[in-house]
């Protein structure tokens, strides 16, 4: 069971419709934004509900490859441009 106010080691493994990171804990879906698919982070929990929950990413143990320094200097502060932390390669 996951439990509200506890740090978890976590494996990112997928992406939310709103570019958050998605964990899993025993198929439980825990969304975390600021985390990119394929790292590994420290998150507390800070929502829990009936079929997911909420994290808040304290610390990226292993950052993905495809993760880059956001270019604008108001990112961590304004988190409008949630996407700005991954390269974005198109055809």
């Amino acid at each position: 069971m996951v439990e509200k106010n506890k740090e978890y080691i976590l494996d990112i493994v997928g992406t939310g419709y709103e570019g958050e990171g998605i964990a899993k804990i025993d198929g439980y879906p825990i969304f975390i934004e600021g985390a990119i698919e394929g790292e590994k982070a420290k998150v507390l929990i800070v929502k829990v509900k009936k079929n997911f929950a909420y994290g808040k990413l304290i610390e990226i143990l292993e950052a993905s490859k495809e993760r880059v320094e956001a270019k604008c200097k108001y990112y961590k502060r304004c988190g409008g441009c949630l996407f700005n932390i991954w390269i974005i390669i198109s055809n």
